[in-house]
């Protein structure tokens, strides 16, 4: 019997000790994880914000700040791309029309697709309906409810091509390409329409397009000959809408009168699905698609084009459970209204991943060496492992996302940087350590 005693005695104390050893482990892992967060001179140059989640056991292993608000940018984009996910079908619809025998009546989603060179349209599209269509033709915008720009957008900005106008019928992505090869080559000018709207001006220093707030028409300063490629927004109206429709389609299309009912109108398939939109939404963190795909949202919600709607209803059904309310005012996260914490981000980033497969998820965000605003960086491995959304304002920069760990986890992490005066790119360095050692480590 004394036998016996001793010999569970001695189990049990292997067990504790074993047992002493392993904590000691993890807490000294999770204590130099955040040692190097807390001390980094770079991550204390501004206010950084950092949390790192185990999704399997529900549980967060380490968190700096993680309960504090910050300014997202383009981490917003993860909020929309859920609520687009659990809003939209598969082959959301590109318009909506009314017939009858006097002709058509159509009016639009709020559909990206229509004609934007960043995706491949099928033969079932908007595109082919209007194209095809016999009767008469008369678009409608009564069911337009918002702004051209978001609300807390720079309002000097609108001459870039990351802050093209939101409108009910986007077409060419509401943007124009403009191209000189060479001094003696013509300036060449996409869509055609625009090429009329081009004004030669001399200025000194290297070719450049500009354009005026209110108007289309577009200065060309020739300087130096060549132009690269230069991509410039368009003042986004429905008169504009119609007469870049009219020259595609080469048909006379009509302005409704401003009375048309709201409710009634059958759909017509995208040419493009929303897989091909999230992609763009994610990868290349298109400001332009993720706003339409929230006025798309309403379309499908309420049957009016407004954000603020897509938002509402989506804080009252989908996001009224996250640790920490969010300020959220558009899509795209140009607004520096928008304030999110980091474990409420690790939280969308959790149901997004209860929503897809790790395959269908990785193919969404942007892979670290390999694809999209992180094609340069949290390589080097076999296989990426970082597969995360960026957003980068002035003085602000945030990674958030997943990581895939040597050991085969998933963890959900989010790193939020905001008033900082260092470089970026200081930053990206010692982000890229940090999850390297969480690669190699958990």
């Amino acid at each position: 019997m004394e036998v016996v005693k001793k010999i569970v005695l001695f189990v049990v104390i292997l067990i504790f000790a074993s047992s002493c050893k392993t904590s000691k482990k993890l807490s000294t892992k999770h204590s130099y994880l955040e040692t190097i967060i807390e001390t980094n001179e770079f991550f204390n140059n501004g206010f950084t914000g950092f949390a790192l989640y185990d999704p399997k056991k529900k549980k967060m292993i380490t968190e700096r700040y993680a309960d504090k608000s910050f300014t997202p940018a383009s981490n917003t984009k993860i909020l929309t791309c859920y609520t687009a996910l659990k809003t939209l079908n598969q082959i959301p619809s590109g318009l909506r029309y009314q017939s009858n025998e006097e002709g058509t009546i159509f009016r639009g989603t709020g559909n990206a697709g229509f004609l934007n060179n960043q995706f491949e349209e099928n033969t079932h599209s908007s595109f082919h309906f209007l194209k095809e269509h016999k009767k008469p033709l008369t678009f409608c915008d009564c069911n337009y409810m918002d702004k051209r720009f978001g609300s807390g957008w720079s309002w000097d900005d609108y001459h870039y091509s990351f802050q093209a106008e939101k409108s009910a019928f986007p077409i060419y992505g509401n943007i124009v390409e403009f191209r000189k090869t060479s001094r003696q080559s013509p300036l060449l000018v996409k869509p055609d329409y625009f090429k009329n709207n081009v004004l030669e001006v001399s200025k000194s220093g290297r070719a450049n397009i500009y354009r005026k707030m209110d108007d289309n028409v577009f200065e060309f300063s020739k300087a130096n000959g060549s132009l690269r490629t230069t991509v410039r927004p368009f003042r986004s109206t429905s008169q504009t809408t119609i007469e870049l429709l009219q020259d595609t389609l080469q048909k006379n299309i009509k302005l409704c009168d401003g009375k048309c009912e709201i409710s009634g109108f059958e759909k017509v398939a995208s040419g493009v699905n929303i897989q091909q939109m999230l992609q763009q939404l994610m990868r290349v963190s298109d400001n332009l698609v993720a706003e339409q795909l929230l006025l798309m949202c309403a379309d499908e919600l309420c049957d009016t084009l407004q954000v603020d709607k897509a938002i509402d209803w989506s804080m009252k059904n989908l996001f009224s459970e996250l640790p920490d309310p969010p300020k959220w005012v558009d899509g795209s996260g140009l607004s520096r209204y928008n304030k999110l914490t980091p474990r409420t981000v690790i939280k969308v980033l959790e149901m997004l991943q209860q929503e897809l497969s790790e395959a269908e998820l990785f193919d969404i965000f942007p892979a670290g060496g390999q694809s999209g605003t992180i094609e340069n960086w949290y390589g080097g491995k076999e296989q990426p492992y970082v597969f995360a959304k960026t957003g980068s304002l002035r003085h602000v920069h945030c990674l958030s996302g997943y990581v895939k760990t040597k050991s085969g986890r998933t963890l959900i992490f989010s790193f939020m940087h905001n008033n900082y005066t260092c470089s970026t790119k200081s930053l990206k360095e010692e982000m890229e350590k940090v999850l390297n050692y969480i690669y190699a480590n958990y």
